[in-house]
């Protein structure tokens, strides 16, 4: 027998009212008449009706009232009885976030800007109602009140009670903000607190630690790397209350730290927690880390939070051996309004097809528009976007999704005739910084300067920094990003406009579509979101459909357990000890059971049992296993240092460097360290007498004969014609304190003037070089070099005395060095402290102008004296924004 409240979700008055509201919306918006009045009796019969579906505990039902009252709200904002009863059904369905929208209804207390009074009345019972659902979903903390939805409190609850969480909510739902709160609540309250914040790549680093330097007392450090220090230097505050915030491949230096004051965290936060399934490499690793680190710190409190991810609990249990207390919901506080933009041809028009809240008919409202639709159609898809979205944005804040990272930067270039130009100061300021530090004919300039941008991972890091700022602060409207967004990127807008549901050749998934659309709309700026899914045939409004209607959430699958799954891994793919990890897949699980039989068989055994291996096949894992890795000589010890690499090829550098002498793969500083030697006089040298910069290259061709670096760097990162040779080069040049521009204008050169494969002053080629230049940085420089350098130091330190630890310290510091891109320790104390490099190196400069700059902390003195320093306006606003000047 039917509920009333499945009743009232089927009620025909009540579907047809959320129909007619939407549709009149949407043709409000487009200025195009409406096609159904509204019938006030109806309207109100249906206010009723959704009154009594908000009292429901199913979301299913909340989220349709929620609905209702949003569209209700927009309708008529002014309307004073509309606005009571959309915060009724707002406050009934647990979402106080929206009820800040309906302001006309309170007043705003003085300095207490989270603390309202009603001016209006609603009647006794519904003042009683309202007033105390207020009460109950306002957290107090300390001087300050946070308003909540039922979802936040709900977690609020769970993170002070429990010792782990498992969190699983939408994108927009604002968990991350209560994640924020708790943790700022702690330090605040507590003497001694430590946290470690696992983000799933770089692109995250710099934005998480932004967030908590804007809220976190400015004596807490935060710091993106994790660095050996001299602890004399460690201030005893600083050794109670910090926070780290890492990779998973930044985390492997806390779980190996040497330091006598080690850092030990409290709490261990892990966002994005899906990316555990990633098979290309960094799901397995982020499943070992995340193991190792419920070992070491067995006391740390655990969360981990991620986008409609169904039973987060069991996959909490299955990384850590460990119970949690599950808070999930798929109710959002906004709505999302979803159309299909599709062609017609005959009528020269553009018809929104909108997908009904009813889920009943969609609703199809047809759009004029300034060109010609069939030609238009017939061309590229970027003329085709920039077509739309010209016609349908309305001029508010856009991203369009593109899925590679050529195709946003194409689209976005096409998109520049249909907008005006901007003039505003922060814009000019970014285009003065891109002309100096990458190029003056860099496509993104011309694009600021219409207010457009394009937003992907080969970007240097300050420069999505300000592009994120700029959008955030509603100075960019247009923003073309690629699959960056699935990272958790936040870059919420209004409006979302897809052409294509792929990442790059592969379709995607109804879960990462669902986490892609989750951009658009969020509750700090507006009630709803709107996502346009631009079609050009039949068969792509077919596709568009079946993501509209998907079921978002999923079970998350571990990338080893996926292995598991396929057919032949445990009878072909695991005896095959050649298997090339570029090509199949399986390879970084088969790296990953290595090591696990070489820290105990017994160990391997638990785990194989706990992902549900049957004995036969389990003995027959441990025998294959055993009788690949019987020659292994390396100690386990090493190799567990580095989990992403191949125990077998660790063990094959380890015999070359004692075959070859550990003195021949350890840069020796000589008096031909800084001098430069021809290429045809470096026989005349022994290894130790070579400059730096051969030593270095010598190093890397060695190790590319063991690892292969090259055929890496082409498999996995699809950039060719990349040899170990320039790889060397790039690096030599990121570790001299080079900037992006001189790097940048020495390629383009190369390849225009001396290997003439380009015209130097082509835009297209020019562009084309500082793409690459940005993503040989982004992936082979700063990750695959240091990935492999860090495996050779970590085994130099097997043959080193204390003697030569200090002779040879250089050399053991490659890895940090590589990845920060300096080689400098006022320069490495700055970039692990989260300044930019680029920041960096301009306050270097003035900083070693100073007296007896050696003995002065360069953190203290930026604080003390960031005002009167020489640097451009954008450093200056980009260090006050992190509280590195006062």
């Amino acid at each position: 027998m039917a509920s009333i409240y499945d009743n009232a979700y089927y009620h025909e008055t009540f579907n047809f009212m959320l129909d007619t509201l939407l549709d009149n919306y949407i043709r409000k918006q487009l200025n195009i008449p409406f096609s159904k009045n509204i019938d006030f009796s109806l309207l109100r019969k249906a206010g009723w009706i959704a009154s009594i579906l908000a009292g429901s505990n199913e979301e299913i039902h909340k989220q349709k009232a929620q609905t209702f009252a949003v569209l209700l709200f927009l309708y008529n904002t002014s309307d004073i009885n509309f606005s009571k009863l959309s915060y009724v059904l707002f406050s009934r369905t647990g979402n106080l976030l929206a009820t800040k929208f309906l302001s006309q209804l309170f007043n705003i207390v003085p300095n207490l800007p989270n603390q309202v009074s009603f001016k209006e009345e609603f009647g006794t019972l519904l003042d009683f109602e309202v007033g105390l659902k207020l009460y109950e979903n306002t957290i107090e903390l300390n001087d300050d009140f946070v308003i909540t939805t039922d979802f936040q409190k709900k977690l609020w609850t769970a993170l002070n009670i429990y010792q782990n969480v498992s969190i699983s909510a939408p994108t927009s739902s604002g968990k991350s903000f209560i994640i924020q709160r708790f943790i700022k609540y702690q330090f605040e309250n507590a003497e001694n607190f430590s946290v470690l914040y696992i983000v799933p790549s770089k692109a995250l680093l710099n934005q998480v630690s932004e967030q908590f330097r804007a809220v976190l007392n400015k004596s807490i450090q935060i710091k993106t790397a994790f660095i050996g220090e001299n602890t004399d230097n460690i201030s005893e505050f600083v050794r109670q209350k910090q926070m780290y915030v890492l990779t998973p491949e930044r985390c492997l230096n806390a779980l190996n730290q040497t330091s006598t004051v080690e850092f030990s965290p409290n709490l261990i936060f892990i966002d994005e927690i899906q990316n555990v399934e990633d098979e290309e490499g960094r799901g397995v690793l982020m499943e070992y880390v995340l193991g190792e680190l419920s070992k070491k710190w067995a006391n740390a409190k655990i969360i981990i939070a991620g986008p409609s991810i169904s039973e987060s609990d069991e996959l909490f249990k299955e990384l850590f051996n460990q119970e949690s207390e599950n808070v999930e919901t798929l109710l959002s506080p906004v709505i999302q309004i979803k159309a299909l933009v599709i062609p017609d041809k005959q009528s020269n028009q553009l018809k929104l097809k909108v997908k009904s809240f009813s889920d009943t008919k969609d609703i199809t409202i047809p759009i004029e528009v300034d060109f010609d639709v069939k030609s238009i159609f017939e061309s590229s898809q970027g003329s085709i976007v920039s077509r739309v979205i010209s016609n349908i944005s309305r001029g508010e804040q856009s991203i369009i999704y593109a899925p590679r990272t050529d195709f946003a930067e194409k689209w976005a270039l096409e998109s520049l005739s249909f907008f005006p130009s901007v003039d505003l100061r922060s814009i000019s300021e970014l285009i003065d910084f891109l002309k100096e530090e990458i190029h003056p004919r860099y496509y993104l300039i011309d694009c600021l300067r219409k207010g457009v941008a394009f937003h992907h991972s080969k970007l240097p890091e300050l420069v999505r920094k300000e592009i994120e700022y700029l959008f955030d602060k509603g100075q960019i409207n247009y923003l073309f990003c690629t699959s960056t967004l699935l990272q958790g990127v936040n870059l919420p807008a209004k409006n979302l406009f897809l052409i294509s549901a792929r990442k790059r050749s592969d379709s995607l998934s109804p879960f990462e579509f669902g986490n892609l659309i989750g951009r658009a709309g969020r509750i700090k700026d507006s009630l709803y979101g709107q996502i346009f899914f631009i079609t050009k045939q039949s068969v792509d409004e077919i596709i568009a459909q079946k993501y509209f209607s998907e079921n978002y959430q999923k079970e998350v699958i571990l990338a080893s357990t996926k292995s598991f799954l396929k057919k032949d891994f445990i009878d072909k793919d695991l005896k095959n000890t050649e298997l090339d990890s570029n090509k199949n897949k399986n390879g970084y699980t088969i790296t990953h059971l290595r090591q696990k039989y070489l820290a105990g068989k017994d160990e391997l055994r638990d785990y194989l049992i706990r992902k549900q291996i049957n004995n036969t096949q389990i003995e027959q894992v441990v025998t294959q296993l055993g009788e690949q890795l019987s020659d292994i000589k390396v100690p386990y010890e090493i190799i567990k240092l580095n989990p992403s690499v191949d125990p077998l090829l660790q063990n094959k550098l380890y015999l070359r460097i004692k075959e070859e002498g550990y003195q021949n793969w350890a840069i020796t500083p000589n008096p031909n360290f800084n001098r430069r030697i021809k290429k045809n006089k470096i026989v005349e040298h022994p290894f130790q007498d070579l400059s730096f910069f051969w030593q270095f290259s010598i190093i890397c061709q060695k190790l590319d004969e063991v690892f292969e670096i090259g055929r890496e760097t082409y498999f996995k990162h699809n950039i060719s014609n990349l040899s170990i040779g320039s790889i060397s080069y790039f690096g030599f040049r990121w570790l001299q304190n080079t900037g992006f521009r001189e790097i940048i204008e020495d390629d383009i050169n190369f390849y225009g003037n001396i290997r003439k494969k380009i015209n130097p002053d082509n835009v297209e080629d020019i562009n084309n070089r500082i793409k690459e230049v940005m993503n040989i940085h982004s992936k082979v420089i700063t990750f695959t070099l240091v990935k492999y350098f860090k495996v050779l130091t970590d085994i130099l330190e097997l043959f080193f005395s204390e003697d030569d630890r200090e002779k040879y310290k250089l050399t053991l510091s490659l890895p940090v060095m590589l990845e920060l891109g300096t080689m400098d320790p006022i320069m490495i104390r700055m970039i692990s402290s989260g300044i930019n490099r680029s920041v960096a190196l301009q306050i270097y400069h003035e900083f070693i102008k100073v007296n007896n700059y050696l003995e002065i902390d360069v953190i203290n003195w930026l604080y003390e004296n960031g005002e009167n320093i020489k640097i451009k306006p954008i450093y200056t606003k980009y260090l006050k924004d992190l509280g590195f000047i006062q």
